[in-house]
């Protein structure tokens, strides 16, 4: 296997035009959620917001993003992927206007529940499970795990470019106009990216349509466990089938409570925790967040090998366990440099288990379920995400915002073990 085939750029380069319009789109996405989540809790603390209040915030808005979710992941190949993911761009440049001209927090609140904010930098909305149903069938299943690399890619050094571009946006900004007016101009930045978005969606092809699936699409590995025509075979619930229920149960469980983990400290909240434990500025603080997404960048590629090695389950395991442990020793440094080590430690490795879990879900289920199954996971990991900004905003209240690294890597810890008890004998997935 020459390097051009290990890294993914022959699958990359034989890849449909379509595929290229979905990468550029999520580089523009994560690029305005990573300047926005930059000063997300600083702007509403401007705006006097309590620390309780801004984790209530973060806690609606992904309750919020579920609900939409369900709705639009669950119809979307009923109402045409391609429109599903041009409203959903309107939804968010409406939602990046309104954060820019009003100071209402019940409106702002509005604004996120029905549009499209991401509180943590992370994905929101129905984009990311229609994007990955998407790609899943414009790619054979062995190319599959490299384009959902380089998807990964793109996503990450979108954020690392907006958390960079966004901390000198500010830094200019505050010198020409008060800290509340800077964060507003770059939620009008948000806005014009998102309408980028929307004109990039606009090229995309009728190939993205699920009725263009490939007839001779490999079965999934829970349906050959039971020959054509037995009972797996009779769909259930929402149009699946019972092995799938199943198999997608266990899995909703397990990411539920990894996805609990991570809502403990989003990095709306790392800004925050950094910015005063350390005392330093948006400037500094975009340019550390640009350094964790730039090396989770360049782990994503490596993800792809890690997987055609161990399979997706230890491949998820091996390294998403020292992303836990890397997040509960954070705040135990009193100075900034350790500290920032292992922030750099969990950013290297919590997204290698990104394209394991994406290639297994997509090869788990059939391809006519696997964007309800997608949509199912991401809704039931947004809404278990919700649970932990509440709690980290008391935290944060009481003087105790370390302790939500602690509580987050011990659940992602959980949610590792949890992944080798009942999926270990799983070590390919084809």
């Amino acid at each position: 296997m020459n390097w051009k085939t290990e890294i993914g750029i022959r699958a990359l380069g034989e890849a449909h035009y379509d595929v290229y319009i979905l990468m550029a789109q999520r580089v523009l996405r994560m690029a305005a959620y990573g300047i926005t989540t930059l000063i997300l809790a600083l702007f509403f603390e401007q705006l006097g917001v309590s620390e309780a209040g801004i984790g209530y915030f973060m806690t609606l808005t992904l309750i919020g993003d579920v609900v939409l979710s369900y709705i639009v992941t669950f119809y979307a190949d009923m109402m045409g992927r391609r429109h599903v993911l041009m409203w959903s761009c309107l939804a968010m440049a409406v939602s990046g206007a309104i954060f820019a001209i009003s100071s209402n927090y019940w409106i702002l609140l509005a604004a996120a529940v029905i549009g499209v904010i991401s509180p943590s930098g992370d994905e929101t909305g129905p984009f990311k499970s229609v994007e990955e149903s998407t790609l899943a069938h414009l790619t054979t299943y062995d190319d599959r795990s490299d384009i959902f690399a380089w998807y990964g890619v793109m996503g990450t050094a979108g954020s690392a470019l907006g958390s960079l571009g966004g901390g000198f946006v500010i830094d200019y900004l505050q010198n020409h106009m008060t800290k509340l007016e800077a964060y507003r101009w770059v939620f009008w930045i948000y806005t014009i990216l998102s309408v980028l978005k929307f004109l990039l969606n606009c090229c995309l092809s009728s190939k993205c349509e699920e009725n263009n699936t490939a007839d001779d699409e490999r079965e999934a590995l829970i349906q050959r466990r039971h020959s054509e025509g037995e009972e797996d075979n009779h769909k259930t619930y929402g149009g699946l089938s019972k092995e799938t229920l199943k198999t997608v149960t266990k899995l909703c469980i397990l990411f539920g409570i990894d996805s609990i983990g991570g809502g403990f400290m989003p990095n709306s909240w790392v800004v925050v925790y950094f910015s005063r434990k350390f005392g330093i500025a948006e400037r500094e603080l975009g340019s550390i967040l640009f350094s964790t997404t730039l090396v989770g960048s360049f782990s994503v590629i490596l993800s792809s090998s890690v997987y055609k090695r161990c399979g997706p389950i230890w491949a998820m395991v091996l390294t998403h366990l020292p992303a836990a442990i890397a997040q509960i020793l954070i705040p135990i440094p009193g100075q900034l440099p350790p500290a920032i080590v292992f922030l750099l430690i969990r950013a290297a490795t919590t997204v290698m288990d990104v394209v394991p879990r994406q290639v297994f879900l997509a090869s788990v289920v059939k391809p006519d379920e696997r964007t309800k199954v997608m949509g199912i996971v991401n809704v039931v990991k947004t809404l278990a995400r919700s649970i932990g900004p509440t709690f980290t905003g008391h935290l944060a209240q009481v003087g105790l915002l370390w302790l939500a690294f602690v509580i987050g890597g011990g659940l992602e810890t959980v949610h590792d073990f949890g992944l080798l008890a009942f999926f270990s004998h799983l070590r390919h997935v084809r």
